[in-house]
């Protein structure tokens, strides 16, 4: 007895999907870091929770505390020279 012949036609794909397309290589590092995610579920406090925890409790510490002033003094080679030059009476006229 013989069987019966079945022939199946192929299934008709989209040939314009490349197999190893542009994004293959993002899809397959995306799906390695997610599962290393998964394994791992500290890594999401340590990258997302921590850094905002850190931002608020140093915006806290630091919000009333005002900018530093620093005083400066520039001077010009002209101007320090003729400073050198003058005695105690003339800084007291020297405009600030």
């Amino acid at each position: 007895m013989a069987l019966p012949e079945i022939q199946v036609e192929p299934r008709q794909t989209d040939t314009t999907a490349a197999v190893n397309g542009r994004w293959a290589g993002y899809r397959a590092l995306l799906g390695a870091r997610m599962k290393e995610l998964w394994r791992e579920p500290e890594v999401i406090f340590w990258v997302f929770v921590f850094p905002l925890l850190l931002a608020l409790g140093l915006g806290i510490a630091f919000r009333n505390k005002p900018a530093d002033i620093t005083p400066i003094a520039v001077f010009t080679p002209m101007c320090s020279m003729r400073r050198r030059r003058s005695t105690a009476s003339d800084w007291a006229s020297i405009p600030s």
